[in-house]
């Protein structure tokens, strides 16, 4: 089960679009392939392309938290609130939905506000909870919760 929560816990909405994509271009491409149905091949390639569209920007985003996290100015924040997303869930034995948090955070004097890549438990925070963030001292408008807090 291990397996399923790694591979199947994306950090971003754009690698849940991806994800499902990928499934569904793959299954139109094999149905093409079999069928001879040019056609459905086409919308399988067509879906394949886009979900490798989806998954870049998603990567882009990535390394642009993993470079946050290592080279990220830290402040305080606080939890705003705290979302669950029905409406993307994935099912690996039993249905998961993910969380994500907003937060706000002052710099320089200003108000900054901020979220979370998406969490697949729930938190064991709330509104109004302290929150470490990273923040970008040049573009202070970018940052990146600084660890993953403690699930129920």
């Amino acid at each position: 089960m291990h397996f399923f929560k790694t591979v199947f816990s994306p950090k971003t909405i754009m690698e849940c679009f991806s994800l499902a994509l990928r499934f569904v271009g793959a299954a139109y491409a094999v149905i093409g392939a079999v069928s001879a149905d040019f056609a459905d091949l086409e919308i399988g390639a067509v879906l394949l392309l886009l979900a490798l569209c989806l998954w870049l920007v998603a990567n882009m985003h990535n390394k642009k938290v993993e470079i946050l996290r290592e080279n990220g100015f830290r402040v305080q924040a606080r939890i705003r609130f705290i979302r669950k997303y029905w409406l993307t869930g994935i099912s690996c034995g039993a249905q998961r939905h993910p969380w994500r948090f907003f937060y706000e955070y002052k710099y320089g004097g200003e108000s900054y506000r901020g979220r979370s890549d998406l969490l697949w438990e729930h938190p064991d925070f709330g509104s109004g909870d302290p929150v470490t963030v990273l923040i970008d001292e040049n573009n202070p408008e970018k940052s990146c919760p600084d660890f993953i807090p403690a699930f129920k």
